[in-house]
């Protein structure tokens, strides 16, 4: 047998990957037709909704997107022996002067003229007009497809 030949086939109807050397490539490939069963813990990821059909794949993704908020949420919580997830602080502890690793961790960047508070402020109000934008582009999206099923059912 060449070394180079795909034995292994996907079985699934509308698959066209041509094939596969070794049958762990091909079983690893037909869970990939499955459901996505593998989610991003972080609530405002799209992979959060959408998923990942391999875990492996929810791990990169974890790696390359979340990296720099793993890495701030490790150091807090060794800090702080807080558990992973994210919680609200208490009153008691937000006595710290010094602003939260995570503010530092945010991609979008820090405006040194601003306070932690103002800039905390400032991307808050980015994030709720973007919700705004967001769910009038769904509620656009809903009326269109509404439309088509009112024309469609005459």
């Amino acid at each position: 047998m060449d070394n180079n030949q795909r034995i292994h086939k996907c079985t699934t109807l509308d698959c066209k990957v041509p094939g596969f050397r070794k049958l762990s490539d091909l079983r690893r490939h037909q869970h990939s037709h499955e459901a996505p069963r593998f989610f991003c813990p972080v609530r405002t990821c799209k992979a959060h909704t959408r998923g990942f059909k391999r875990k492996d794949n929810l791990t990169e993704h974890q790696k390359r997107v979340h990296e720099a908020n793993a890495r701030a949420s490790m150091v807090a919580s060794h800090d702080s022996k807080l558990s992973a997830r994210a919680e609200p602080m208490e009153d008691e502890e937000m006595g710290n002067e010094s602003p939260p690793l995570a503010l530092m961790a945010i991609k979008d960047g820090f405006d040194s003229s601003l306070s932690p508070k103002e800039f905390l402020l400032a991307k808050l109000a980015e994030l709720r007009t973007s919700r705004k934008k967001w769910i009038e582009q769904k509620d656009e999206e809903i009326r269109a497809v509404e439309k088509t099923l009112f024309l469609i059912n005459r």
